[in-house]
């Protein structure tokens, strides 16, 4: 409880939403307890009186960690990372699977704008030696490649920490991309879920199918392929996904969607919402685009995260 009264007050002052999952023994993943509502006039009013010259995050640098699930090793991560006065930390999410443990953070770069992601990318891409070194030398090559060698070296006090808890750990890092400020429109969440016989194209077939159901509920068109209007395009948050004993391929993800146009689109009545007549809609659809293709045992879309895969067993 002591933790859960500090992100309450943390929260709280910097106006973030919070909510809380049930991880209760017996109970079905996905469950999830509202705490507090996201205040955007809190987090602008904090920003300014601790940050006047603050401005919007404009580009993202995705980087992600690999190695034995060790205990300290995202916090070392995090230590240093905090520690360089040019970098700013957008998310980060842990997984661990079995002892193999996945951090991958959201970074942006202090005085680096859309303008400059071609160049960018291109000195990522000569400069960077991923899977080579350990995180510390990785993020070194990034941090030159992107023009802060200076002072990167001169902040790599929390380095020797980093060294001890994730020496042996792999990089991942691939492209600086823009990030494009979310409309003012609620969105809500739809969940989709999969299990299909292993293929080398396995999840290039899903997420293809899944694409190609879209057209079926309106919400793209197919012979642009383009959306029929950029605030209305639904928008994939995560997607995970595992091999299980080798032969087949489970996974998980998120859409966001605009709540006003499924509740323009599928109208509400006596029995169903709008929200559950356009996931049974876009199921459907996407098990006639998979039907061909054959394999697969289970799809499932649901705009509540702890009904995947209906009754079956979910662990992912």
């Amino acid at each position: 409880m002591g933790l859960e009264r500090q992100l309450i007050a943390y929260t709280e002052e910097r106006g973030f939403g919070l909510w809380l999952a049930d991880s209760r023994m017996g109970y079905r993943t996905g469950n999830w307890f509202h705490v507090r509502g996201y205040d955007a006039d809190r987090v602008r009013e904090h920003e300014e009186a601790n940050d006047p010259d603050s401005r919007p995050v404009t580009i993202c640098l995705p980087v992600t960690f690999v190695g034995p699930a060790r205990v300290g090793s995202t916090n070392a991560l995090l230590k240093l990372l905090r520690s360089l006065p040019f970098v700013g930390i957008i998310g980060t999410s842990n997984t661990t699977l079995d002892d193999l443990a996945f951090i991958h953070m959201q970074l942006s770069v202090r005085g680096l704008t859309t303008g400059d992601l071609v160049k960018a990318n291109r000195r990522l891409a000569d400069g960077v030696r991923s899977h080579h070194g350990g995180p510390l030398d990785v993020l070194g090559d990034v941090f030159r490649a992107l023009d802060r060698r200076e002072e990167f070296e001169a902040n790599t006090r929390n380095g020797p920490e980093l060294v001890l808890r994730a020496y042996d750990y792999k990089t991942l890092v691939r492209n600086v991309f823009p990030c494009i400020p979310p409309p003012g429109r609620r969105r809500m969440a739809i969940w989709f879920s999969w299990q299909i016989e292993c293929e080398d194209s396995g999840l290039v077939n899903v997420m293809k199918g899944l694409y190609e159901a879209f057209q079926m509920t309106a919400l793209i068109d197919m012979k642009t392929r383009a959306w029929t209007s950029r605030e209305e395009s639904p928008n994939i948050e995560y997607l995970i996904c595992r091999r299980v004993d080798y032969s087949l391929l489970r996974g998980k993800g998120k859409i966001s969607i605009p709540k006003d146009v499924i509740d323009k689109r599928f109208k509400d009545n006596d029995l169903e919402r709008p929200a559950s007549r356009f996931s049974m809609n876009l199921e459907a659809a996407w098990k006639t685009k998979l039907a061909s293709i054959g394999g697969f045992r289970e799809l499932t879309v649901a705009w509540r995260e702890a009904w995947l895969g209906h009754w079956e067993p979910a662990s992912y």
